[in-house]
């Protein structure tokens, strides 16, 4: 019967994305076979990551997996719908369910000629059944709060394949959006007021905005320039200063502590980057496509890009999608875009610009798609304040390479 575990396998692994939970996991092959992952189940298996006592009660927060799969045993969930309800909680608002299961006559059939429950478990429980057929199936989804967006036959036609995504409540939809957008701050005191200008200056229709400012330890007048720009706007400003130079990953890391957005957005505080790109950058996220978003400096012709960064740029994204199997055309670009929870999920550990890289790979690992839409660029000098050298571009292909191979 192995053989009719890694066919259902086969079919589920490729809609996996981000955190995955498995529910009813059984060995825990499908978490093993995806390479990272949570698997739960009311058994104690040999290799069960978490026993529970019931499917209906989760020992997870709110919004902690973008897929939960049920590969073949929803129908030996005593508590379908309750525990399906459960599920739609643990699930990010664009989470999605897999759900593989056999109808009723095909599963008499098999546990009558191969008893495979009976040797295993000792048979059904109460309120268990041999099968789901496909209209029962998309009764219990519907009535729990799922879209069902695909549905294929596989294993000759005997067996099921559900992917449905979490609906969003009304009263759910009715919330306004939150944006958290984080600028590390470094000796930018010709350009740190403009920047904020620009970002306040954004339009962006049923979004609430936060600013958080971090200066990191400047020499220069930054720190006060900050302290008055938050004293105009209180209302949606925060400013945190720390009293040495970090790096503008620790500035980050901190901003991160601060941030209480739904969505968080990375901006420097340089004039490189143009604030009034932030609705295409935030589009693909608020219609669900994506969870993490890049803005590209390469997917648009740009001018006055020093040969020495394009290059820089080619080799260090050439190397990321090498060793993380991606598509991107700029890693290291300073517009990174994330739903709350999924930044969350990450654990950085970062001081410098490794920051770029290490966020990268770590997103990659844990199987998170990254969306990229094109921007404009404005490229600076290192006479004009630009910061990062060719030291710093060491550290960005050691970074890549330890967290691939060595962590």
């Amino acid at each position: 019967m192995d053989w009719l575990e890694d066919w259902r396998l086969s079919v589920a692994l490729p809609h996996i994305q981000g955190r995955l939970l498995d529910v009813g996991c059984g060995y825990n092959n499908l978490v093993r076979a995806y390479g990272s992952g949570v698997g739960v189940d009311v058994y104690k298996w040999d290799s069960v990551v978490v026993q529970i006592d019931d499917a209906s009660s989760l020992p997870f927060p709110d919004s902690s997996f973008e897929t939960v799969t049920i590969i073949a045993s929803l129908n030996h969930i005593p508590n379908r719908a309750e525990a399906l309800r459960e599920i739609r909680r643990v699930l990010t608002p664009n989470g999605k369910v897999l759900i593989t299961m056999i109808g009723p006559f095909i599963g008499w059939f098999a546990h009558v000629f191969f008893r495979h429950d009976e040797k295993v478990r000792g048979g059904f429980g109460e309120n268990e059944k041999k099968g789901i057929d496909r209209e029962e199936m998309r009764g219990l989804l519907t009535e729990t709060g799922f879209r069902i967006v695909k549905e294929r036959s596989f294993e000759l036609g005997l067996n099921s394949l559900f992917i449905a995504h979490k609906q969003i409540d009304p009263l759910e939809k009715q919330r306004r959006l939150k944006l958290s957008i984080i600028i590390p701050v470094y000796n930018e005191q010709s350009t740190v007021a403009e920047v904020v200008s620009r970002v306040c200056a954004v339009e962006l229709p049923g979004i609430d905005k936060e600013i958080v400012i971090v200066d990191d330890g400047s020499h220069d007048d930054s720190a006060a320039i900050i302290e008055s720009i938050q004293r105009q706007r209180p209302d949606i400003i925060k400013a945190h200063t720390s009293l040495i130079n970090l790096g503008k990953g620790a500035a980050i890391r901190f901003g991160l502590e601060f941030a209480t957005g739904d969505v968080i957005l990375i901006q420097d505080a340089d004039l490189e980057l143009n604030p009034e790109e932030y609705p295409a950058l935030l589009a693909p996220i608020i219609r669900g496509d994506a969870e993490v978003v890049y803005g590209s400096r390469f997917r648009r012709r740009v001018k006055d890009i020093p040969l020495r960064t394009k290059l820089a740029n080619r080799f260090l994204v050439l190397l990321t999608n090498v060793l993380y199997g991606s598509k991107l055309t700029d890693m290291a670009t300073a517009y990174k875009v994330f739903r709350r929870e999924v930044i969350k999920s990450v654990t950085l550990r970062s001081a410098r610009f490794e920051f770029e890289p290490e966020v990268t790979a770590k997103l990659l690992l844990a199987k998170h798609r990254i969306r990229e839409v094109p921007i404009s660029y404005h490229p600076r000098t290192v006479s004009a304040g630009k910061k990062i050298g060719w030291i710093d571009g060491i550290e960005y292909i050691y970074t890549l390479l330890k967290y691939r191979f060595f962590s």
